[in-house]
C-alpha cells in the first residue's frame, strides 16, 4: 500500500505532550497522530449520521403538524361562521371533542407508518 505524508508544526507545549503522551502508550508520535485521526474521524462521522437522524425526526414532526393543521383546518370549515362567536362555542366544542379521537387516531396511524409518501 503506498502511503503519503503529512507535515505539521506543534508549539512547544503541544508537542511535549504529544511526546508524553506516545511514551505512555508505548507507541511513536506517528502511530498516536494516526490513532487520534482515525478516532477523530469516527466521531466525525458518527456526528454527521446523529445530524441526519435528527433532521429525519424533525422532518416527520413537520408532516405530523401538516397533517394537524389540515384537521384543524377541516374541523374550523365545518363551523357556521354567519352566527355570533358566543353562540358557536358550544358548537366548537363538540367540534373538538369529535376531532381530538381523530388526531390522536392520526398520529397513531403515522406511528405505524401508514401515511408514508
Amino acid at each position: 500500500m503506498k502511503t503519503n505524508s503529512v507535515h505539521l508544526r506543534l508549539d512547544d507545549e503541544d508537542f511535549k505532550t504529544l511526546t508524553s503522551e506516545a511514551k505512555r502508550a508505548n507507541v511513536s508520535r506517528a502511530e498516536l497522530l494516526r490513532i487520534f485521526m482515525e478516532q477523530g474521524l469516527a466521531g466525525y462521522n458518527q456526528h454527521n449520521e446523529e445530524v441526519i437522524q435528527k433532521l429525519k425526526v424533525l422532518e416527520d414532526s413537520v408532516l405530523q403538524v401538516h397533517q394537524l393543521v389540515a384537521l384543524g383546518a377541516l374541523l374550523v370549515a365545518e363551523l357556521d361562521v354567519a352566527r355570533k362567536p358566543d353562540a358557536r362555542i358550544p358548537e366548537m366544542s363538540a367540534h373538538l371533542k369529535h376531532g381530538a379521537p381523530m388526531v390522536e387516531g392520526l398520529l397513531e396511524g403515522q406511528r405505524r407508518g401508514m401515511f408514508k409518501n
